[in-house]
């Protein structure tokens, strides 16, 4: 027989939940390094050059293309990033 789930493990079930049927819902951009993208489609310009364009000055992400891939065990996405000039050089 199977133990009973506690008050705690409901309660933490219930925030991983809400969370994902917000994302789900929403789709919210990642927008600060310490966010992390909950799906390909949420990862754009600004996020690509906080996490990636931070040790380039000047650096900036000025579009981000999120196709193809497939679906396994995980899914993957193709992303493509065209970068501003210091980006581009560096």
């Amino acid at each position: 027989m199977e133990a009973p789930v506690s008050a705690q493990q409901l309660r933490t079930r219930a925030r991983i939940a809400a969370h994902a049927l917000w994302d789900s819902l929403i789709r919210p951009e990642a927008l600060r390094p310490d966010e992390v993208p909950w799906h390909a489609e949420a990862i754009g310009p600004a996020w690509i050059t906080a996490v990636l364009g931070r040790g380039v000055p000047g650096a900036r992400a000025e579009a981000v293309t999120v196709s193809g891939g497939d679906q396994g065990s995980s899914l993957r996405r193709a992303v493509a990033i065209q970068w501003n000039a210091a980006g581009t050089t560096a």
